[in-house]
């Protein structure tokens, strides 16, 4: 698999990783502002037989229910 073959795959399983952990882990209310409601969410990713905790951050604009990924990295 050529190096760009394997960071599409990568990318493909964070986003799987984030949609699943969006829909089923706690999500902790974060800062709130006039436009937007700020969220966190931290999951366990295993990939590789290793296992990393991921912290993503979510926002949802008022009026709206549609999250949106503004953050995502490992603690």
């Amino acid at each position: 698999m050529h190096r760009s073959e394997s960071g599409k795959a990568d990318a493909e399983v964070l986003r799987t990783a984030l949609i699943v952990a969006a829909s089923n882990a706690e999500a902790r209310l974060a800062v709130a502002s006039t436009y937007r409601q700020r969220y966190i969410v931290d999951f366990d990713m295993v990939r590789q037989a290793r296992t990393v905790k991921v912290r993503s951050t979510w926002i949802v604009r008022i009026g709206e229910d549609l999250p949106r990924l503004t953050s995502c990295y490992v603690l």
